[in-house]
């Protein structure tokens, strides 16, 4: 998986020069939206790791599409995604892209987010009408028109796409009742009061298909066993001593990565970074919009490939096998989440954003 997400870095490649630079306006606006999609992902009902991710997604190619035409050394998604077609297109005649990003981004996040509470629909507005107001003094009136304009229509144009798979409004389809796991000893089985997350997330489309190709998805997992003397027995039998015996430190460390509910989740975690990186570095709004794209195409097509080979697996939790297995009475740390085991959420997106992140700020960055 990891080889197919570097394509993700070589996406985005040259096109012609912009009379009018990206490159010249700060960032605080994709910022401050990040930040209120942080927030909106922990508050709002439904937003759970894959339809954070998805959401992650298609804010980072709204923002970057609604600036790039504004950036020299890169050239539109359109035509190179599947299905992406149609985009509007500027004049050609000055924009203020911080003012396209900003209406561009309200658009999105107001019409992903559909289901937000009242105040952080009000939070949204907020943010758009005070960068309007703020940006608007530092321009014409042809400019700032033109610019509110087309990143209204940009917005627009990639929640309309957004519509276009089967991803649309996960929020409302976490837990569908139709689906019937498989069963066998080795298959994942719900808990108590539990049903089984997004078993039909595999559908969606990818971003780039190659990464969901079954030739690029995670080998399997060790065939299981219940002999003592097995690899499966050994990893189970691992994470039944570890579980018995966590230090206070191993602890505080599962506690600050579980990203259960009620948080940003992994996908949000793994943003928040690179948001507070791009900050301390005062990136420009360019660079920002094209490493912000970059990471949440890539986490989505992670969250993707990785729901994908769950369901194929279907494989049980360590909670189920220990408890037939290994000690009736065992329970683990954090709470079991309601889908297969295999492969790890948090590491199928981890490996993304490592290759992301060190494709951007190289492999010698320390934070």
């Amino acid at each position: 998986m990891k080889s197919t997400l570097l394509l993700f870095i070589l996406f985005f490649g040259l096109t012609v020069a912009n009379a009018q630079s990206a490159y010249d306006e700060p960032a605080e606006v994709p910022h401050k939206y990040y930040e209120l999609s942080l927030k909106f992902i922990k508050e709002t009902p439904g937003f759970t790791p894959p339809v954070a991710s998805r959401t992650l997604g298609y804010i980072g190619l709204c923002l970057y599409e609604s600036v790039v035409h504004g950036l020299q050394d890169y050239k539109s998604l359109e035509g190179r995604l599947p299905d992406l077609q149609g985009l509007p297109q500027p004049e050609n005649a000055p924009y203020n892209w911080s003012i396209v990003a900003n209406n561009a981004m309200a658009f999105v996040m107001d019409s992903l987010f559909d289901n937000k509470s009242l105040d952080n629909k009000i939070l949204l507005y907020a943010a758009r009408t005070d960068f309007n107001i703020a940006l608007q003094a530092q321009v014409s009136t042809d400019v700032y028109e033109r610019s509110v304009a087309y990143g209204e229509a940009i917005g627009q144009a990639i929640f309309e796409y957004s519509k276009t798979e089967s991803g649309y409004r996960g929020q409302y389809k976490n837990f569908p009742a139709s689906y019937v796991p498989p069963s066998g000893i080795e298959h994942w089985v719900a808990l108590p009061n539990q049903v089984a997350l997004q078993p039909y997330w595999a559908e969606n489309r990818a971003f780039m298909p190659e990464n969901v190709e079954l030739g690029t998805l995670p080998p399997p997992p060790p065939s299981f066993s219940t002999d003592e003397l097995s690899v499966f027995y050994a990893y189970s039998n691992q994470v039944y001593q570890t579980g018995l015996n966590l230090t206070q430190s191993q602890k505080d460390i599962a506690s600050f990565w579980a990203d259960a509910g009620g948080t940003f989740t992994p996908p949000g975690h793994s943003l928040s970074i690179m948001r507070q990186l791009l900050r301390n570095e005062a990136w420009d709004l360019g660079n920002s919009a094209v490493a912000y794209a970059k990471l949440g195409l890539a986490l989505s097509d992670a969250f993707l490939a990785c729901w994908k080979s769950k369901y194929i697996h279907n494989l049980c939790r360590p909670v189920t096998y220990i408890r037939s297995h290994i000690d009736a009475n065992w329970s683990p740390y954090i709470a079991t989440p309601p889908f297969p085991e295999y492969p790890s959420g948090h590491s199928s997106q981890s490996g993304a954003w490592g290759v992301v992140m060190t494709d951007i700020f190289g492999d010698d960055y320390a934070f």
